[in-house]
């Protein structure tokens, strides 16, 4: 058995080539350089998704404090997390709100690709815009 070990007749087939080796590496590299640019539009896709869904929870409970207060005078962001605790809990995200007044507000969510998605209100004519600040997607017509 011993002999079959060190006969030199025999070819070493014990592992792979450096060549062998080298190509493996290659195509993991051309996979690599094509899926890593995927992924990451993908995830700023999905961050830009939740910060749309996080400026749509925060218009509903705007719309709750109008009902309960009949103005969006005072509305700031800690009067909307008591309507939507949930709001507290998006992360990656930052929640504004400016211009309350009677009948109109205006709020702007940033995500964490740097895109800022605002909602407005006034005179209940509702406004959806956004602004490609990062690399996430914003439509090119500015209103999602």
């Amino acid at each position: 058995m011993l002999r079959s070990f060190r006969d030199p007749t025999r070819p070493n087939e014990d592992g792979f080539t450096m060549i062998e080796l080298l190509v493996v590496t290659v195509i993991f590299g051309l996979l690599a350089a094509i899926a890593i640019p995927t992924f990451l539009s993908q995830r700023d896709k999905a961050e830009d998704a939740g910060a749309k869904t996080t400026v749509s929870l925060a218009a509903t409970a705007a719309q709750s404090y109008h009902v309960d207060k009949e103005t969006y005078a005072g509305m700031d962001v800690t009067a909307l997390r008591e309507i939507e605790p949930s709001l507290a809990q998006e992360p990656g995200t930052s929640l504004a709100v400016s211009g309350t007044g009677r009948d109109t507000y205006l709020l702007d969510v940033t995500s964490k690709a740097g895109n800022h998605f605002t909602w407005s209100e006034s005179d209940g004519v509702v406004t959806r815009s956004c602004t490609s600040g990062g690399s996430g997607r914003c439509p090119e017509g500015r209103s999602w």
